[in-house]
């Protein structure tokens, strides 16, 4: 009998070890996942782990005090970090991630690769309920093989016998050669049975895989808590306040943001801005906002919905195009959009705030996972129209409303004639306006927003900002459009484009105001926008906001996205975070905001033309993304589109197609094999040739031949191939099955040499088994005579 090599209990230990390690690493990535500060935990395991996986002497060596302390400061750590963070969830993460490095670096036995296995099961769960990238499900099946491949292996190393520990001693097994390892395991490696389960596995994964397509989905985050306990984090550049250079970082990232698929590529915009906030407030300090105002006028819905109506009509036919849009999580709560629509459809019932005369949509609260929503009937806004806000511009203009002391209002009824000093009537009384509202309108609604309200700037700032408008020409008879076009120009002469750039605050100045020394430094946005140097679409719509402001004229900060490229490979468009923008809005004092975006190589003012004109002469003019980057976005958005239901009308797609599919194939082959026979048929009722029957004469015999050769040969060699396999007790098998119906002494005396040859131990064999298998074919013989 040939024996079959085994690993030693040693080598099984080795692989063990290996195993491991590699399931700790495979576990610890799946924080990349999360939006959770573990970077420096992280990069101490893919750096500790491999070391003391390639080279377990080194932690056999780890003294025991380590293991002393290790509960002890785990404990304390987890303590102080809940206590610090407050966020119960990542303090556990981590904590999971000290446990994994420790058990990495550590010699383990048994009981320790169960803990193990069960550490990492825990980070693997939360990063799937958190997370749906595609990079993900090929982690987890990796962890999964990994899994299987070391619970098997533990479960062969506990009946194997363990050579004695001695105390002080590392065991043996520490001192691997892992290139006599790998020649170890390709030699006792089973193929057949490695291409069996590797079978099996892939089976199961496919079975997963169409059971996944085919079933009515549920979200499993509307019933688990886990995403809830991870705060949110948005990017600074699309939150409620953004400070200069927000937007810049995000230009500099040119991770994908959001994916978004169109019904009918002719819809897409040449240039789309998708719009995401306004903001209205303004200070030297802390950059633009969203004020109290603005804020209280998108309206909030009492409960979760998951469909949300628009102001756009319904029977419009430009309308009729789907936009199904993937933002990826820790972008924003806002959505981005395009423009008005007619319905909002989530794929699960979320809480939205919103405002259709705003063109603001904002979710409750920031996600840790992807957000997927679907928008029916959605078409650019380049102007939108405000009636509240013009019904309220028209009593803003009133001349005989009182003006409030900060309101530029107040120079623009005097005209724009000066050209002298700054009039130090109105510093003095805003010098002296607190920062925020008084204890008199605690407690009372929010004043609507103010498009006209410059705040927080020094005298010598103001003078600086009134000095431009006066240089680029106020507007004359409400010609906005022409005094957008004067500033834009005026911006783009003085200043060139770029991500870098620097601000020269100037000296810091002081002045005694009733009594009191107050410091204050120089507007950061008016000291770029009045020098030289060259700056980035913050800079550039800022100065416009404050510009048109100072000249009496409503406008308001936008951020977003602008532009996107084609993916040729899955047909969506990608946008990153590096199409980051700010543009700002302008109101023509009549009922419209014009969208203005004074960057250079921008279209200042959007088309003129009316809005079945614009839609007829556009054209797609996207960039279309080429190379590996644009195919790894594809797949994603491919893994998006199965995941992803906003109803049941992807499934039971699926099912049609699939049924057509079955029925049409089943109808070829019937149809084939019906030829086939009806063609056979035809050909037997002919007279047959001497040729005809020679060719059958000669398939029959090759056939019989075939057959008699496999029996007589392919089944021994087949058995013979099988490692570990005995031909000679499977010879012996092969006539006991000729003998058991055997009579006579004779017959059952060879029987039972045949059976000590079948199942008795070698020692036993008491003769040659040739001369047993030639009695057997003897018995065999005499048995056919009778």
């Amino acid at each position: 009998m040939i024996r079959r090599p085994q690993l030693s209990i040693d080598e099984l230990h080795q692989v063990r070890w290996l195993l491991g390690g590699i399931l700790i690493v495979l576990s610890a990535w799946t924080v990349s996942f999360m939006d959770v500060s573990a970077t420096f935990l992280l990069g101490i395991i893919s750096i500790a782990v491999p070391v003391a996986t390639l080279t377990p002497a080194l932690a056999a060596w780890v003294p025991a005090w380590i293991h002393r302390l290790v509960f002890p400061l785990v404990v304390a750590f987890l303590l102080c970090d809940m206590f610090i963070t407050r966020q119960y969830l990542p303090a556990l993460i981590r904590l999971d991630l000290m446990l994994l490095l420790y058990r990495g670096v550590t010699l383990r036995r048994r009981r320790e690769d169960l803990q193990l296995i069960v550490l990492a099961l825990f980070l693997v769960i939360v990063a799937g309920v958190i997370t749906v990238s595609l990079a993900f499900a090929v982690q987890i099946l990796l962890f999964m093989a990994c899994t299987l491949a070391l619970l098997l292996v533990l479960t062969i190393t506990e009946v194997m016998p363990e050579p004695p520990a001695r105390s002080g001693v590392p065991p043996a097994w520490v001192h691997v050669n892992w290139s006599h390892l790998a020649r170890r395991l390709l030699q006792v490696n089973n193929w057949r049975a490695t291409m069996i389960a590797g079978v099996i596995f892939c089976a199961v994964v496919g079975l997963s895989a169409v059971l996944f397509l085919t079933l009515p989905r549920f979200d499993i985050n509307s019933s688990m808590f886990i995403d809830k306990l991870i705060p949110p984090k948005s990017k600074t550049g699309f939150t409620e306040n953004v400070r200069f250079g927000d937007v810049v970082n995000l230009q500099e990232d040119r991770s994908v943001a959001l994916s978004v698929d169109v019904s009918d590529r002719s819809a897409v915009p040449a240039m789309p801005y998708w719009r995401m906030l306004a903001l209205d407030q303004y200070n030297s300090r802390d950059g633009f906002s969203v004020s109290e105002g603005l804020h209280s006028e998108m309206r909030s819905w009492p409960g979760k919905m998951q469909q949300y109506t628009g102001a756009a009509p319904r029977l419009d036919p430009r309308r009729r195009v789907t936009w199904t849009f993937y933002m990826e999580p820790g972008v924003s709560r806002y959505l981005p959009m395009l423009g008005d629509f007619f319905l909002l459809t989530f794929n699960e019932e979320q809480s939205l705030r919103k405002s259709d005369v705003l063109r603001m949509y904002a979710l409750a609260q920031e996600s840790q996972r992807m957000i997927p929503w679907r928008v029916d009937g959605m078409v650019e806004d380049n102007r939108l129209r405000d009636a509240a806000y013009a019904a309220r511009w028209k009593q803003l203009s009133s001349p005989d409303r009182p003006i409030e002391p900060d309101s530029t209002e107040r120079f623009r009824r005097r005209g724009w004639g000066w050209r002298g000093d700054f009039p130090q009537e109105y510093s003095e009384e805003y010098e002296d306006m607190p920062g925020d509202y008084s204890d008199e309108m605690l407690g009372r609604p929010p004043p609507p927003p103010d498009y006209l309200r410059l705040r927080i700037f020094s005298r010598s700032s103001l003078a600086q900002i009134y000095g431009a408008v006066v240089e680029i020409g106020p507007p004359d008879d409400g010609d906005v459009s022409a005094f957008i076009q004067r500033a834009s120009n005026w911006l783009q002469q003085r200043h060139g484009y770029s991500m870098q750039f620097t601000i020269d605050r100037g000296e810091r100045g002081e002045r005694g105001e009733r009594g009191e020394r107050r410091r204050f430094w120089p507007d950061p946005l008016v000291t770029w926008m009045t020098s030289k140097e060259n700056g980035h679409c913050e800079m550039f719509a800022g100065s416009m906001v404050l510009l048109a402001r100072a000249a009496g004229i409503p406008a308001r900060l936008v951020t977003g996205f602008k532009g996107g490229s084609w993916n040729r490979t899955s047909g969506h468009i990608s946008i990153r975070n590096s199409d980051a923008h700010a543009w700002c809005e302008i109101f023509d004092e009549k009922d419209t905001w014009l969208r203005v975006d004074p960057t250079p190589g921008s279209s200042i003012l959007p088309p003129a033309d009316s809005d079945d004109t614009a839609l007829a002469l556009n054209h797609f003019s996207l960039e279309t993304e080429t190379g590996w980057a644009s195919r790894t976005d594809s797949l994603r958005v491919f893994w998006y589109r199965r995941i992803v239901s906003f109803d049941q009308t992807s499934q039971l797609e699926m099912i049609r197609i699939s049924k057509e599919i079955i029925e049409t194939m089943s109808r070829e082959w019937r149809e084939r094999i019906e030829k086939t026979l009806r063609t056979l048929l035809e050909r037997a009722r002919q007279p047959w040739t001497w040729w005809q029957v020679g060719i059958i004469a000669v398939c029959a015999v090759i056939a019989v031949g075939i057959m008699w050769l496999w029996r007589e040969l392919g089944i021994g060699l087949w058995l013979r191939s099988l490692r570990g396999a005995d031909p000679v007790r499977r010879e012996a098998s092969r006539w006991l099955l000729r003998l058991q119906d055997a009579r006579g002494p004779f017959a059952k005396g060879v029987a039972s040499r045949l059976l000590r040859l079948r199942y008795g131990d070698k020692k036993t064999w008491r003769e040659p088994a040739t001369r047993v298998f030639r009695d057997a074919r003897r018995a065999v013989r005499t048995l056919r005579r009778t």
